[in-house]
């Protein structure tokens, strides 16, 4: 119910869903994207711990802005929950994967199950550090 939202809703030009890797880029051009990008970089900015949960890290402008933060900003934390618990290490092409994936923290998880005792745990004890 943000009003930039409301606003945003009447003036939907465009893509509606972001597919692709590298041309998702080009459509953060769009109205309804630029805000959404826009709200995340905000939000980001202000964060001290980050939990991802079920991101592919296959957008490229999502990961830059991430691996900035994860890179300069030492005291922002992250926590990656995926099917897989071994770090993106496979998808490195660069010194910011490098980088990022250092500072991740990681949780093997099953989106299919009910929440794992275990993974409450991780997660707890990640934001209560």
């Amino acid at each position: 119910n943000h009003p930039d939202f409301a606003k945003l809703k009447n003036k939907v030009e465009g893509p509606r869903m972001l597919v692709g890797r590298s041309n998702k880029l080009e459509d953060y051009n769009f109205a309804q994207f630029r805000f959404l990008f826009g709200a995340f970089e905000r939000v980001l900015e202000k964060a001290s711990h980050v939990i991802v949960a079920g991101y592919g890290f296959n957008d490229e402008g999502i990961n830059a802005r991430l691996f900035d933060e994860l890179r300069y900003r030492h005291e922002l934390k992250c926590l990656v929950l995926d099917r897989n618990s071994e770090p993106y290490q496979h998808r490195m092409t660069n010194q910011a994967w490098d980088d990022a994936c250092r500072r991740m923290r990681y949780c093997e998880c099953d989106f299919e199950k009910p929440i794992q005792k275990r993974v409450i745990d991780e997660v707890s004890s990640f934001l209560g550090d």
